[in-house]
């Protein structure tokens, strides 16, 4: 959608006390009003009276991402590990644990996904993932790369809460490996179950890496 990039760039100049002129954006727009969205942001454009009036704001799968990260990172650093993020993105790889004192290979590669819509059932966690993704994580071959999946409530209200004793970041995330598994020709999705036995949390992300590491999985 060609708009979209003149809309973030105008939110950009409004941030700074600029007036946009939203008009030349949509000339030929005739409904009352219209949202545009991205990977980061979404922009509601109004107009009313034949002027336009836009707001910007972060998008849901942004606020996703980002929490699910803190999460990561929380985990990583509390367990005495460490975390390296790809400046660019790096063949759907998202980051890098390290732990420090381990021999030989001590490091495991991970992609992060964070979900509303998934499906709970007695021992696993079920998720459509795209086929780019993973075809990505079946291939065998470097480090070993596995699937973080932070499972959200669907009550946005309920992601984060918090008090003068504790902040709540929920829900759960777990860990799955999918290497040498056979590569998907589906067209969109791929149904992947983490066993909910491996939740990510500091025990169960040193169990990820004896497994990984010493028993290959």
């Amino acid at each position: 959608f060609q708009p979209i990039g003149r809309l973030l760039r105008l939110g950009k100049r409004n941030l700074r006390h600029r007036k946009p002129n939203v008009n030349s954006c949509f000339p030929n727009i005739h409904k009352s009003n219209l949202t545009v969205s991205s990977t980061r942001f979404k922009i509601f454009v109004e107009k009313k009276n034949g002027r336009f009036r836009m707001e910007s704001m972060i998008s849901k799968n942004f606020i996703q991402e980002q929490l699910s990260l803190a999460y990561v990172k929380a985990v990583v650093f509390r367990s005495g590990f460490n975390m390296s993020e790809p400046a660019v993105d790096c063949y759907g790889i998202d980051g890098t644990i390290v732990d420090p004192p381990r021999n030989g290979v001590n490091r495991v590669d991970f992609q992060l996904k964070s979900t509303t819509q998934h499906t709970v059932r007695e021992n696993e966690i079920a998720y459509d993932l795209r086929v780019k993704n993973y075809n990505r994580l079946v291939y065998e071959g470097g480090l070993p790369c596995v699937l973080i999946l932070f499972v959200m409530p669907r009550d946005e209200a309920q992601w984060i809460c918090h008090s003068e004793e504790k902040l709540c970041l929920r829900k759960c995330a777990y860990w799955v490996s999918l290497e040498g598994k056979p590569r998907s020709d589906h067209s969109s999705s791929v149904r992947v179950c983490a066993p909910r036995s491996q939740t990510f949390d500091p025990d169960g992300m040193r169990d990820m890496f004896d497994r990984l590491l010493i028993n290959g999985g």
